[in-house]
Order: structure tokens, then C-alpha cells, then sequence
């Protein structure tokens, strides 16, 4: 070592010395982490009690040994909504009728009160009111009560029929009479819960709610109906926007869990106004809810639904399995195709570890600043590596950019916006997903040109297989860094999420191509370059080789002829196929065959490994290695470029915080060891081709 290399070598091992640091402070947020995901496996299966009515009512089932038989099946709660004009008609407890409708009715002598022509014949129906007939005097109390109560005195007026029965006038158009929510019905959350179901409460906000109101009807759906999970339903929690803290003292005295609806691109969480907030207030206490909508349910066959509730619940940490019947099996009988359904259901999640039962909220995550400090430290000094492998610099300047890198990275993270969940923190999670993949690529392209000359073959497969490893290593290092600063319980009940996926697949290309030229030079020749000194460099430079300016500028004046513009146009497909692929609305469609491969991969795996990395990536890194050590220069860019795939993809996976840590590391391994056999068997197939071609052609090896 010359003393002016000592400097240099010094100062690379402070910057990894806060490499090591950081993980080491990764490895104890991700350990509690992976603590808090274990301690919860149990899972409620729900299923909705209108369309349980709904299945026997058009099926002609008795409804109590129907939900008896589900119950024995697995199913452990079902979810009831609120009562409304519309449900309560549908059970033959009163008619509802708009204004004119009943008009016309009365004055064709339709078989109702006959007072009503008389109403309609002087004038007392509007048109644009809703008309109520109760069966009894208790629906017709229950009705006048809640109205009264959530919309005010005014909305609801009796007009006197026959024989004491009267006629409600609500002052609402009917569609919007017809939905409004008047309250749970105590009578079914007793008779479910007699059955031994528990009661999912769907309810609806209203703005006369008091504070009394709200935490009553909560400790009671509590009692009658053995509630442990309530999923609010339409656009706003209740007690939103003024009562929020009644709702969330409510939730908590009652030991009710709050839960989360995903949307249907199973991306966030259904938008209801409150959320969020009473989330926070009830201290996260929370489960993440999973529906599939009627239209796509009945495009499936039960198989298929069910390998859906198992892999919500063991990718994305899903605990409340809303459950809708089969109403459209072709050739066999509903009742049974349903009972089927929940009991396979129920022992694929005990035969994949889980519990049944009231779903539970998750244990907050906890971040220290300490730790923070060291993981935001640790990716500034991976940047400042990567800036290293694109540019030389002298060691002056390496230093002041060093200490301008881990300054700057804790100004921002502490200082300038904040900590917990700031945008920095998914400002510095993104650059850790943009370097440490660079690096993992970087690095064994630019240890293939100190080892160029290896010509044996089993000289070729050890340096390939260790570049993969030791890429893959390095990329999961940014990873580590991602899953841990980005631990919080937002980001795992996915109020909050990872963000900049797409830039993720771009930007490390773009670097590896400037590092390609730094290292290897605009012609690919891996030259030494052009600096002063002795070995092609000023004594107190560290860096590429190349310049990296001059090399790109070469690159750009380089004729443009045909099999470019190929090259470009099939470059701009794949890259258009790459980008489309990623995150989860891509508009590029996915063929049954690659659906079944997955399902078969998933099955015979635990965590199926993606795609674009033990088909493309790993396989074009161990290629790409022997490219550079058998001397097919040409070959090594694009290869590396598509390795890069791989190492982009892995970190990806931790990138979805939804997703067990454990089941993302198993994940990264299967890619890896099922890429590295596919991409050693095609070496192995390839080499002796290659050599055959290149002897039959004349050429000789390429330096």
C-alpha cells in the first residue's frame, strides 16, 4: 500500500464502518418487528348476513339450520348492517311507497288502507315524499324513533288511517329514504349471537349522534351481539367529524377492534373520512379487512377464492375475511358449494399455521431515534460509495462530500421536517432502494475486470455464482435499511406506504450505465483510462478509471446505424413490458399460463419467488460473468442491465411493508436459488456452443 492509497482505504472503512452500524440497528428494529407479525396469526372469517338471507330466500333454505351448518363449517361471525326502510320492507314489516306511487295506488283502489285515496283525492301525498305503512305499532315506533333521532323532529310526519294505523311521511325523496340507516336491530345480534356467531357491526355515521349515543350503542353491540371487530360502512366513520374520541373510547372500553377496508386493487385502504385518525386515537387497534365484490366473485370457482383468502392473510397481513356466498355455481347445489367453501377455507389457514377467531390489532413497532440516526447514516455513506463508482475523486473532495452525505442525511431527517412519519424518512428509504441495488450490480462488474483470464470453466461458474451472491447480499443490505425505517404500524396497516416504486426500476439502470462507462469505457474495452500518473491517475485519486463525461460523450457521437434503431425499438418494448409490470395497477395483462405457474411455484414453495428475478435477472448476472471472463465484451451491458433486474426486484419485495418481513427473506431466497440454477444451467448449455461457434468461425477469443 503507498501512503497516499492509506488515506483512501481509511476512509472507506469509516464509511462502511456506518454501513455496518446502520444494519446492525436494522437488525433490532426488524427483529421486534418480525415479533409483533408472529404474535398475531388469527384470523376471522366473516360472512355477510344479508347475502346469507339472500341465499336462502332464492334457494328456499330454512335460515336457521342453514347458518347452524356454517357455523359448524368455520365460519366464526357475520357481519349486519343497519336497518333501513328497504331491509325492513323486504321482511314484510312495512310497505314504503313514494308520494306519487302511493297516489296512484290509492286512487286505483290498490290493496291498502282505503284512507289513502282519500289522502291522495285532497292532496296530501307529495309526490317527492316517502310514505311508510309499519305492520305493527313497535316497527312503527322503532322507525319514528330513529329518524327523529338522527335527522331531527321535523323530517317525519303521521297521517291518521283506519282502524288506528298510521301513515309515516318522511320528507326525503325515496331512494334516499329507502337507504338511510336507522340503527342495528338488537333482535338479530342476540339471535346470531345465540347461535354462537360473533357479530361484525357494519355502521353508518349520522350527524345527530352524541357522544351518549355513540358510546352506548357500542358497549351494547358489545354485549347483546358478542362483537370484537366493527367495520364502519359508507363514506365516514361514526362520530366523524365531531366525536371522534367518543367513537374511539367507545371502541376501546368495549374491546372492539377496528377495521380496515383494502380497496380492490388491494393497494391503501378504502377512503372513509375519520379514518385515520380514529386509527390513531384508538391506538391502533386495527385489522385490515378483505372484500371481493360480487361481479368478480362470481367469475371465480371456489378454489380459487380460497387461495385468495390465504394469500391475503399471509402476504399482506390481512386478519377479517369478509366472505360473500356463491350465488352462481353451474350444475351444483348452493347450499352444499357453500359449506364446502367455508370449511376448506377454514383448513387451508389452520393448515398454513393460522388461528381462527375475533381478528386483533397489531403491536405498534417502535423506531428509536438512535436507530434512525444509524440506518440514515448508513445509506448516506452507500451514496457516497456509489458516487465513487461513477466519478474519481481526490481525497480531499471525498472527504467533504462524506461529511456533507452524513450531515446532510441527518439535517433532513431531523431537523428540517420531523420524524416520525416525515416524508424524509421515504425520501431516505427511496434512496436506499435507488443505491444499494446500483451497488450490488456495480460490484461484481467491476471485480470481473480484475479477474478477466480465469478461462477454465469451473473458474467461470465459482466467479459467476459468488457475483450473484455477493450482489444479492449487498442488495439486501438497502432492503434491511427499507424494512426497518419504514417500520412503523402506518406503514403495516398501509395508512402510509412505500413510495417512488416505479423510479425504483429506472433510476439504478441509468446509474449502472454511467458506472458501466466509468469502468469499462463508451467501447466496453475496460481500459485504464486516461489520467495522469504513474497507473493512469493522480497519486490522491480513487475512482473509475474513466472519466465518466468524456466516455458518455463518446458513446453519444458514436454512428447510429440500423441494427441500433433495432436494438433501440426492442429496448424501448421490454422496457415498456419491465415498467408496466411493476406495482399493483399495471395495465399489462397476466396469461393463465403465468397465473398457474405462479399457483404451482406458491404451493410447492411457501413464498413464490418473482419472476423477474430467477428468470431474468439472475440468470442475465451469471451470464453477464461469463460474458466478461470469456471475452464477449459486447454482451456484458446489456446482460448486467438486465441482472440489475434481479438485485431492483429483490429489494422490491421489502418495499411492500404490508408484507411479513420473513415471508419477503424467503421470498429474495427462493429468486435466488432458483435463479442461480436456472442461470448455472444455461451457462453450462451456452459455453460449449459458444466455444463450438467461435472455433468453427475462426475467431479467436476477444480481449
Amino acid at each position: 500500500m503507498t501512503t497516499a492509497s492509506k488515506p483512501w482505504r481509511n476512509l472507506r472503512l469509516i464509511a462502511l464502518l456506518f454501513i455496518v452500524l446502520g444494519l446492525a440497528a436494522a437488525g433490532r428494529v426488524i427483529a421486534s418487528r418480525v415479533a409483533v407479525e408472529q404474535a398475531n396469526r388469527t384470523v376471522e372469517m366473516v360472512m355477510d348476513y344479508d347475502e346469507i338471507l339472500n341465499l336462502a330466500r332464492t334457494q328456499g333454505y330454512a335460515l336457521e339450520p342453514l347458518l347452524v351448518d356454517l357455523r359448524s363449517s368455520g365460519l366464526t361471525s357475520v357481519a349486519v348492517a343497519e336497518d333501513t326502510l328497504q331491509r325492513l320492507a323486504a321482511d314484510g314489516r312495512l310497505g314504503c311507497w313514494s308520494g306519487s306511487a302511493l297516489a296512484a295506488m290509492g286512487r286505483a283502489g290498490g290493496p291498502i288502507d282505503p284512507a289513502i285515496a282519500g289522502l291522495a283525492a285532497a292532496g296530501r301525498l307529495r309526490g317527492d315524499y316517502t310514505y311508510v305503512l309499519p305492520a305493527d305499532d313497535a316497527t312503527a315506533q322503532t322507525v319514528m324513533a330513529e329518524f327523529r333521532r338522527r335527522l331531527g323532529p321535523d323530517v317525519l310526519g303521521e297521517l291518521p288511517l283506519s282502524a288506528g294505523r298510521r301513515l309515516l311521511e318522511v320528507r326525503r325523496e325515496v331512494a334516499t329514504a329507502e337507504a338511510f340507516p336507522l340503527g342495528p336491530r338488537p333482535e338479530d345480534y342476540r339471535y346470531l349471537a345465540g347461535l354462537g356467531f360473533r357479530v361484525v357491526p357494519r355502521l353508518v355515521n349520522y350527524r345527530g349522534a352524541t357522544a351518549v349515543d355513540i358510546q352506548q350503542e357500542l358497549s351494547a353491540l358489545a354485549k347483546e351481539g358478542h362483537a370484537s371487530t366493527v367495520v364502519f360502512a359508507g363514506k365516514e366513520v361514526l362520530g366523524f367529524p365531531d366525536n371522534l374520541r367518543a367513537t374511539a373510547g367507545g371502541l376501546t372500553a368495549n374491546h372492539l377492534t377496528l377495521g380496515l377496508i383494502e380497496t380492490p386493487v388491494q393497494l391503501s385502504l378504502v377512503p372513509q373520512a375519520g379514518l385515520a385518525d380514529l386509527t390513531s386515537l384508538v391506538g391502533y387497534r386495527a385489522a385490515r379487512v378483505y372484500a371481493i365484490s360480487r361481479k368478480e366473485l362470481d367469475k371465480i370457482t371456489p378454489a380459487e377464492m380460497r387461495d385468495r383468502w390465504v394469500r391475503s392473510a399471509k402476504e399482506r397481513n390481512i386478519r377479517v375475511m369478509y366472505l360473500r356466498p356463491f350465488l352462481v355455481v353451474p350444475g351444483q347445489e348452493l347450499r352444499q358449494v357453500n359449506l364446502d367453501h367455508v370449511r376448506n377455507t377454514r383448513d387451508d389457514f389452520l393448515l398454513s399455521g393460522y388461528r381462527l377467531g375475533p381478528a386483533q390489532g397489531f403491536r405498534e413497532v417502535h423506531v428509536p431515534r438512535w436507530a434512525t440516526a444509524l440506518i440514515v447514516l448508513a445509506i448516506a455513506a452507500g451514496g457516497w460509495f456509489l458516487l465513487l463508482d461513477i466519478v474519481a475523486l481526490r481525497f480531499r473532495t471525498g472527504l467533504a462530500l462524506l461529511v456533507v452525505a452524513l450531515g446532510g442525511a441527518l439535517f433532513a431527517t431531523f431537523v428540517f421536517p420531523g420524524l416520525k412519519h416525515a416524508l424524509s424518512l421515504q425520501m431516505m428509504a427511496l434512496a436506499s432502494a435507488l443505491i444499494f441495488p446500483t451497488l450490488g450490480t456495480a460490484y461484481p462488474l467491476k471485480r470481473w475486470r480484475r479477474v478477466r483470464g480465469r478461462n477454465s470453466l469451473v473458474s467461470v461458474v465459482g466467479v459467476a455464482f459468488v457475483s450473484v451472491v455477493a450482489a444479492t447480499a449487498i442488495s439486501l443490505v438497502g432492503a434491511f435499511f427499507i424494512a426497518s425505517l419504514l417500520a412503523d404500524i402506518r406503514y403495516l396497516l398501509e395508512f402510509d406506504y412505500f413510495r417512488g416504486v416505479k423510479l425504483v426500476h429506472i433510476v439504478p439502470m441509468a446509474l449502472l450505465s454511467l458506472i458501466y462507462a466509468a469502468n469499462y469505457g463508451a467501447s466496453g474495452d475496460g481500459g485504464e483510462g486516461r489520467r495522469a500518473g504513474p497507473s493512469g491517475r493522480a497519486p490522491d485519486v480513487a475512482g473509475p478509471p474513466h472519466d465518466v463525461v468524456p466516455e458518455v460523450a463518446r458513446f453519444l457521437r458514436t454512428k447510429v446505424r440500423a441494427e441500433h434503431v433495432a436494438l433501440l425499438l426492442l429496448a424501448a418494448v421490454a422496457g415498456y413490458i419491465y415498467i408496466g409490470r411493476t406495482g399493483n395497477t399495471s395495465g399489462l395483462p397476466v396469461s393463465s399460463l403465468e397465473l398457474n405457474a405462479r399457483a404451482g411455484l406458491e404451493r410447492l414453495l411457501v413464498a413464490r419467488p418473482r419472476t423477474k428475478e430467477f428468470l431474468i435477472g439472475h440468470p442475465a448476472m451469471l451470464m453477464a460473468a461469463w460474458a466478461a471472463l470469456r471475452g464477449y465484451p459486447t454482451l456484458v451491458f446489456p446482460l448486467i442491465l438486465a441482472g440489475s433486474i434481479g438485485q431492483v426486484s429483490a429489494v422490491n419485495s421489502f418495499e411492500h411493508l404490508r408484507t411479513p418481513f420473513a415471508l419477503s427473506l424467503l421470498r429474495g431466497f427462493n429468486g435466488l436459488v432458483l435463479g442461480t440454477a436456472i442461470g448455472l444451467a444455461a451457462l453450462l448449455i451456452i459455453d460449449p456452443i459458444a466455444r463450438w461457434l467461435r472455433d468453427r468461425l475462426g475467431g479467436g477469443r476477444r480481449a
